[in-house]
């Protein structure tokens, strides 16, 4: 559970509850490559990882009949080891849009921390989130 209440110095503030769950389905495997990139890791490692998110794909069965097999090229496993890593590190450049605000991540939640001075930039909060 993240602990909110290390913002405590704020007094009064507003919490935005984030719930990205959606959001693993969604995810582009050649933005999550190209987030491993820019990490400072070895390339076995990153050799690893684009070996774990290349060829995969679906079919659906109905009525008795199977569809082709199609290419799947965006959704981060969520029941996968590195899943809610690779979301992490998805999301790791998200910032908030006022600097008198805090976001603190956990794997799909996020939690905008705007303290009552700082009420109005809501609105732009959810938006910068949402984008």
């Amino acid at each position: 559970m993240v602990n909110l209440h290390r913002h405590r110095r704020l007094g009064l503030s507003r919490y935005l509850a984030i719930d990205f769950s959606k959001a693993f389905d969604s995810v582009r495997h050649s933005a999550v490559l190209d987030k491993y990139s820019r990490l400072n890791i070895p390339d076995n490692i990153y050799n690893w990882v684009e070996s774990f998110f290349q060829d995969h794909s679906y079919s659906i069965r109905f009525g008795g009949q199977v569809s082709a097999l199609k290419a799947i090229s965006a959704s981060i496993i969520q029941g996968s080891v590195i899943g809610p890593v690779s979301y992490i590190i998805t999301a790791s450049d998200l910032q908030p849009a006022s600097q008198a605000n805090f976001i603190v991540k956990y794997a799909d939640d996020t939690y905008v921390i705007i303290p009552a001075r700082n009420v109005s930039s809501c609105p732009t909060e959810l938006t910068n989130t949402s984008n």
